[in-house]
């Protein structure tokens, strides 16, 4: 329950760009949690302007630097 509160909200951050079952089916399982987290935290602080990278991409961002 808690998991899927986390989903609609996150769609919801997002202005329903997917729904709940396009994260559970196409998003990567091991991103998920770890996106949801950095979501919530820039919501809280009033940093959302971060959420335009959107999903977030380590990978390349260590490549960039």
């Amino acid at each position: 329950d808690t998991l899927d509160t986390l989903v609609k909200w996150f769609c919801v951050v997002f202005n329903n760009q997917f729904t709940p079952d396009e994260v559970y089916d196409g998003y990567p399982s091991d991103k998920l949690m770890h996106d949801l987290t950095v979501a919530m935290l820039a919501v809280q602080n009033q940093m959302t302007e971060v959420l335009t990278e959107f999903p977030m991409n380590p990978a390349a961002k260590a490549a960039k630097a």
